[in-house]
């Protein structure tokens, strides 16, 4: 990923996290520590740093449906490891502070960290944002194809309309996977009705198709039996 690339290293495990978990900027600026299970591999996201504060100062998510606990990857964890073993813990044991050990400003991070590794990072426009990251996390889960409904509690959001009515567009096209599982379905019952008809139509039982052809599992059975006594 360019920019996790080009940002400073103190800061690269933000921007891995944000890709690999679809949370905000917020939500990970206000991350501490005793908010990841490591045995599980999970992270809770109850709260959020609040906007421009200067002391660890928490605020509720956006929404209920903002607390959530998700499932890290195994570079997540890796890129939090390495980050852990470099960099002390900020106030309140917050996992990402500035060099000086103080709460990370939006604003300030945005203008120093963010634009700079934009300008540096190759391919990437002008205009990407960070949360930008949150929509790279969507399109790998709908290229993956996770249901609409594991999306919207992945991110948080209050309904799946929500996240259809922002994501939907990255989505297959519609109508052209609606015929595909149609001709798929009629396909093959066409084909199974095509293999009893034929069954039928050859004098054996309605389980002989033309594939069991010769010696069948009860034996060569005979359509016209004749009398053995």
């Amino acid at each position: 990923m360019a920019m996790a690339a080009a940002v400073r290293p103190r800061y690269r495990a933000m921007v891995i996290l944000a890709a690999c978990t679809g949370m905000r900027w917020s939500e990970i600026a206000g991350l501490t520590l005793d908010r990841i299970d490591w045995q599980t591999r999970t992270v809770t996201v109850d709260r959020q740093l609040k906007r421009n504060a200067t002391t660890p100062i928490f605020t509720p998510p956006k929404s209920k449906a903002g607390i959530r606990t998700l499932p890290m990857s195994a570079v997540a964890i890796a890129e939090l490891l390495l980050h852990l073993s470099q960099y002390p813990l900020g106030p309140a044991g917050l996992l990402f502070t500035t060099p000086v050990g103080t709460v990370l400003n939006q604003n300030n991070w945005r203008r120093r960290e963010w634009n700079r590794a934009r300008t540096w990072a190759y391919g990437v426009p002008r205009d990407v944002t960070f949360h930008r990251l949150r929509h790279t996390y969507a399109s790998l889960l709908i290229d993956q194809n996770v249901h609409s409904k594991v999306l919207q509690v992945r991110l948080g959001h209050a309904s799946a309309a929500e996240t259809m009515d922002t994501y939907g567009h990255l989505y297959p096209d519609a109508d052209r996977t609606t015929r595909i599982a149609i001709d798929t379905a009629f396909r093959v019952a066409s084909n199974v009705a095509e293999n009893v008809a034929y069954g039928f139509h050859r004098g054996r039982p309605s389980g002989r198709t033309r594939r069991s052809r010769g010696r069948c599992s009860w034996g060569a059975w005979d359509s016209n039996p004749q009398p053995t006594d």
